[in-house]
């Protein structure tokens, strides 16, 4: 596939209509098709997915980065699961707006009751006014420190189960230790889906033909689980694409995206105590405008592609797993909160 320069083309335009050009630090990569937007577009201008936050914003909004991978620190306004939500129709737009969504899809967000960040910025002072409108709007939202979900080990990653009666055994990937919990210890599962996309651009090296460089795009879409208990330990997780299910013994089907399905349900059975969140994949291009995604470049230098023929590869890896791992920690936060209170 070729690939024309999408930043060349819209400062062409921009020139012919007598818009303003933006710089390269100024532009907005979408995080579907990674191609530079203007700051001051709402959606890409090539595939059409909604862009991260960009205009409108003050000083103290910040990208979210990731703790423990930054030295910048900052607060995340999320919004609470609660009972009845009283919202005006001037609420539910301007709610849905700041999330890019549309009304009737936020109307459905909000009555599954579960956690929504909004927000990330820099300083509690910005943090206030954005918790404060919320609340003038009706709705109860939280303010959450990087601090304090700090100091978590990364989630265990789980090739297989075990479920008996009373509890649940994981072996885990690494060293194949199993490790046991009861079923009555876990308090919250969430499913998530973690996609990695990687965009490879071949650039010749050759100064009599200058052919364009060519883009090949590879990615692969894996649905996860993470299982938490009371323990602030990192919790378990399960990746469909590497994970043994044959502990679903005759409901197990020749296809992980459905083995999932049928564990998740399995897990909720059993786990009657535990929440079960399920938002992630239905928010993530929400979160990618508070927490964007990582996007890691790789280059292969100069190697040669026949007779006085050199090519360069560049590599950009998407990927949003960090995305999902804070989305998660900041649920089982949330829900030892809700446990502490309620005790």
């Amino acid at each position: 596939m070729t690939k024309d320069n999408g930043l060349t083309v819209l400062a062409d335009r921009t020139q012919a209509t007598g818009r303003q050009a933006f710089s390269l630090e100024e532009m907005v990569t979408c995080s579907e098709c990674l191609r530079p937007n203007p700051p001051t577009r709402n959606a890409c201008f090539y595939c059409a997915a909604p862009l991260p936050l960009s205009s409108g914003i003050d000083k103290h909004q910040q990208p979210g980065q990731i703790p423990g991978q930054s030295t910048q620190r900052g607060y995340s306004v999320v919004l609470l699961p609660q009972g009845d939500i009283a919202l005006t129709d001037n609420g539910l737009s301007e709610v849905a707006s700041l999330l890019r969504f549309r009304v009737d899809e936020l109307t459905a967000l909000l009555s599954r009751r579960q956690p929504l960040p909004l927000a990330y910025v820099t300083s509690v002072e910005a943090a206030n006014q954005r918790k404060d409108r919320l609340s003038a709007l009706g709705l109860n939202a939280l303010i959450i420190a990087d601090e304090d979900l700090e100091h978590v080990p990364s989630p265990k990653k789980i090739r297989a189960l075990e479920l008996s009666e009373d509890s649940l055994a994981g072996v885990a990937t690494n060293d194949r230790k199993k490790i046991a919990v009861r079923w009555d210890e876990i308090v919250l599962i969430v499913a998530g889906r973690v996609i990695v996309k990687r965009v490879e651009v071949e650039q010749p090296k050759s100064r009599r033909n200058q052919r364009p460089a060519e883009s090949r795009e590879l990615s692969h879409d894996d649905a996860v689980l993470d299982i938490y208990t009371s323990a602030r330990d990192g919790g378990w997780r399960i990746t469909a694409r590497s994970f043994d299910f044959s502990c679903l013994e005759e409901k197990k089907s020749v296809l992980a995206v459905e083995n999932i399905g049928v564990l998740a349900d399995s897990l909720k059975e059993r786990a009657n105590h535990a929440h079960f969140y399920d938002l992630h994949a239905r928010v993530r291009r929400a979160l990618a405008a508070i927490w964007p995604v990582e996007v890691q470049t790789e280059s292969s230098g100069w190697r040669r592609a026949g007779a006085s023929k050199y090519t360069m590869t560049t590599t950009n890896i998407h990927d949003n797993e960090a995305q999902f791992t804070r989305y998660s920690r900041l649920c089982h936060y949330l829900r030892l909160r809700a446990l502490e209170k309620s005790e």
